[in-house]
């Protein structure tokens, strides 16, 4: 079985990180986000380490919005 990098089949990265968050930290998503091409960084205010638990309407909106900035009439590049 062949496994490919992860970059070659994935366009856009939405990473979110509460800024409250009792596990990890904002310094460690960021590096990831500049080691990951074509990564946006989500860094939610008055949040945990849950960001679906704890504010579930705010991460919609930001995910919907993500979704909706992918799609080609919205700008998206066509991956060429």
């Amino acid at each position: 079985m062949t496994r490919t990098k992860p970059n070659s089949f994935v366009k856009e990265r939405l990473a979110v990180q509460g800024m409250n968050g009792e596990y990890g930290t904002l310094a460690q998503l960021r590096i990831k986000a500049r080691r990951a091409a074509q990564t946006e960084l989500l860094e939610r205010p008055e949040c945990g380490h849950l960001p679906h638990r704890d504010q579930p309407a705010r991460l919609m909106t930001n995910v919907r919005a993500f979704i909706h900035r992918q799609t080609p009439e919205n700008g998206a590049r066509d991956g060429t």
